[in-house]
């Protein structure tokens, strides 16, 4: 595994966040990387002889080209790589044998199914029909992962982000959130939390988190992505936390979200959640009380809306040939998170909360979505995703608070944030023969940033109606070291009053997998380029 740094010449005014780097990532016949999810096993006969030469089907609704083939070698082993998780009937055929066929077998992201077969003498007409419970331990690798359905989150009173979805595996730990105050936010209120993952002792900056296996991982905040993806076009999302594999270059937790794809029938979802300000308990109780907590009873955590629309749509173009899925999704979340109260005197040089105004923090986020699977040839699939218009997020006041703690950042030091996150993507795979399976993929996310002040006359002018606040760029940003607290306006930390962001994030893969019944072997390479400029 090689790292390599790129580094270029900027125009004035402009920096380059110094951990953006261009890595590439080499696997050289690397054993048991061949991709994706597998079915594989053993054929042999009544009497325990391995039966070479057998044509084994995989068929299944999820394969746009309907069935993936494999013969069985000497040892009357066969494997049939890069499936697509769903439900699938095995079918084992050869001349002499009656024909098998294997039915119930479940495959989620990252699965290995091994599924033998023991066929009899017979006539080929003749068609034999297994039914059995699917396997559900892989024996052929040592990759530790979780994947949750929305079999599994949609049953549960849980807010649908990655994040919250990542305490349901045990020993699991999120925290480092860059834009909430609250460390674990079960019920989605306050929009959306972007924490890091760790378990079994990792470290939080060393987790990744990928978008169809693109790595969308934030330059500014290490282990986090730039946004959270609605789950409304997600079908799974697989969380690797132990064994990776070479593929992966940190030992952090690695998060995979599978995006949702159309099938030959006509589908479609409609999301309507929210929830009522006085549904949400107060947990301010006479310990807290006595230790100062500022507000008294309604110090704590308080809501102010949360609600979300997501309508979805996926089905045929061409029936064996073109699909589509289609999303929208919008998220309100705005709450009063304790301890944020505004400032009595914005132009003081010290902040003092005004305990009468509890002051809140909005989050609106909008996304939409289209993933389109083209069966260009009968081996040929292409798949495109595109966020149309992207994922758009606006936060009134950004940075404020707990946000970026240990700091405390009083409401007029924060910020307004408007954000735009645009996420491509194409990849192609081809299996070439039985043998000989083909993967690229090419990925880009760019992402624009804006910070204007939160003056008075500036939040007037954008119609905000957030003029309360009251920042003051007009005079010296203020910064209390024996507190850490920000007051005033957001000048100490961001050397301004209104900045910008721009980063773009850059993937390219290619591999070519060698696959036979009894080993797998994987030469790729994998290029990640993180930019980020701050203006």
């Amino acid at each position: 595994m090689t790292k390599s740094r790129s580094s270029s010449v900027y125009p004035r005014g402009e920096r380059v966040l110094p951990a953006a780097a261009l890595a590439a990532v080499f696997l050289c016949l690397v054993a048991g990387a061949a991709s994706a999810q597998t079915i594989g096993g053993t054929v042999s006969d009544e009497t325990g002889g391995v039966l070479p030469g057998v044509t084994v089907e995989a068929r299944s609704p999820a394969l746009i080209e309907q069935v993936r083939t494999a013969v069985t070698d000497g040892n009357g082993q066969y494997r049939i790589v890069a499936l697509e998780p769903g439900a699938y009937s095995v079918t084992f055929s050869l001349a002499g044998f009656s024909t098998l066929v294997r039915e119930g077998i479940e495959l989620e992201t990252g699965f290995n199914a091994n599924v033998d077969a023991e066929m009899a003498v017979g006539q080929l007409a003749e068609t034999i029909t297994v039914t059995e419970a699917s396997p559900v331990i892989d024996v052929q690798s040592i990759e530790q992962s979780a994947a949750i359905d929305r079999d599994i989150y949609e049953s549960l009173p849980t807010a649908r982000q990655y994040d919250n979805l990542a305490l349901l595996i045990p020993a699991m730990n999120i925290a480092g959130g860059s834009t909430t105050s609250l460390s674990a936010d079960t019920a989605g209120i306050s929009g959306e939390g972007r924490n890091r993952m760790s378990i079994h002792g990792s470290q939080p900056n060393d987790a990744e988190v990928h978008f169809d296996g693109m790595d969308i991982s934030s330059p500014s905040f290490d282990g986090a992505p730039h946004f959270t993806p609605f789950d409304t076009g997600i079908a799974e999302f697989v969380y690797d936390y132990s064994g990776n594999s070479a593929e992966v270059e940190t030992g952090g937790v690695r998060l995979n979200m599978i995006p949702k794809e159309g099938s030959n029938q006509f589908s479609g979802s409609l999301r309507l959640d929210g929830t009522h300000s006085a549904w949400l308990a107060n947990n301010v109780d006479d310990e807290l009380l006595g230790r100062g907590i500022t507000g008294g009873r309604d110090g704590g955590t308080a809501l102010d809306q949360a609600w979300t629309i997501a309508p979805a749509i996926g089905g045929p173009i061409a029936e064996d040939r073109l699909w589509f899925f289609a999303t929208y999704s919008f998220r309100r979340g705005s709450i009063y998170p304790a301890n944020n109260f505004a400032n009595t005197d914005t132009s003081s040089l010290a902040y003092v909360p005004d305990v009468d105004r509890h002051m809140f923090t909005r989050k609106d986020i909008s996304e939409g979505s289209l993933r389109l699977t083209w069966q260009a040839t009968s081996k040929d699939k292409v798949q495109v995703y595109g966020s149309l218009p992207g994922n758009r997020r606006h936060i009134l006041p950004a940075l404020s608070g707990a946000d970026l703690d240990p700091l405390y950042i009083a409401p007029e030091a924060g910020s307004e944030n408007e954000a735009w996150v645009n996420t491509y993507q194409l990849t192609w795979v081809r299996p070439q023969t039985n043998r000989i399976l083909f993967e690229f993929g090419v990925g880009m996310q760019p992402v624009s940033n804006r910070w204007p002040d939160l003056s008075t006359e500036v939040q007037r002018m954008r119609g905000t109606g957030r003029e309360d606040i009251n920042a003051r760029p007009d005079l010296p940003g203020v910064f209390e070291a024996t507190t850490s607290t920000m007051s005033r306006n957001m000048g100490f930390i961001f050397q301004g009053t209104e900045f910008h962001i721009s980063t773009t994030n850059t993937n390219v893969r290619g591999s070519m997998s060698f696959v036979t019944g009894s080993h797998n072997r994987k030469l790729g390479t994998q290029i990640n380029q993180k930019f980020e400029l701050f203006a």
